[in-house]
C-alpha cells in the first residue's frame, strides 16, 4: 500500500506539472480586438502556472506524507508481532513509565490572610481639618480614614 501511494504521488507530480504547463499555455493568452489574434499575456501565464503547480505540490506532499505514515505503521506492526513476552527486547521505550500514584495527597496548610494596616492619608490631617481632605472619622475608634476606605481598621463601616 505504501509503495502504491508513493508511486501515485510521483505520477501525480509529473502529470500535474505537465497539466500546469498546458493549462498556462492555453489560458495565458488574450484576444487583441484590433487584429483579432491571440497574444501571450506573460503575467497571466505565470500566475496560472504557479497557482496550478501550488495545488499539484500540495497534493504531492499529502500523498508522500500518507505513504510515510503507512510505512511507519507497518514497522510498528512488525515490531508488535515479533515481540515475545518471554524474551527481553532490545527496543528502548520512547518515554519513561509513569511513577506510581501517591496513596494520599499531602495536606496543604491553611494560610490566614494578613490584615493590612492603614496609615493616615496625610500627616497634615488632624482633628480640625479632616473634612477638607474628603476623609472620615471612625465613630468607634476616632481614627481619621481616607474617603475611599469603606471600613476602618477596627472593622467599623464608614458612616453614611
Amino acid at each position: 500500500m505504501k509503495t502504491l501511494c508513493k508511486t501515485l504521488a510521483y505520477v501525480e507530480l509529473v502529470l500535474g506539472t505537465i497539466g500546469s504547463i498546458i493549462l498556462a499555455y492555453t489560458l495565458g493568452t488574450k484576444l487583441d480586438y484590433h487584429t483579432l489574434k491571440f497574444e501571450r499575456d506573460g503575467a497571466a501565464t505565470f500566475a496560472i502556472f504557479v497557482s496550478a503547480m501550488l495545488s499539484v505540490i500540495i497534493l504531492w506532499a499529502i500523498l508522500c506524507a500518507f505513504s510515510k505514515i503507512l510505512e511507519n505503521q507497518e514497522i510498528i506492526f512488525e515490531l508488535l508481532e515479533s515481540r515475545d513476552e518471554t524474551k527481553p527486547t532490545n527496543i528502548t521505550p520512547i518515554c519513561t513509565p509513569l511513577p506510581e500514584p501517591a496513596k494520599t495527597l499531602p495536606v496543604r496548610p491553611q494560610v490566614q490572610p494578613q490584615t493590612v494596616r492603614q496609615e493616615p492619608i496625610d500627616t497634615k490631617i488632624n482633628d480640625e481639618n479632616w473634612k477638607v481632605y474628603d476623609a472620615w472619622k471612625c465613630p468607634n475608634c476616632k481614627r481619621i480614614n481616607d474617603g475611599s476606605a469603606v471600613t476602618c481598621v477596627c472593622g467599623t463601616n464608614k458612616p453614611i
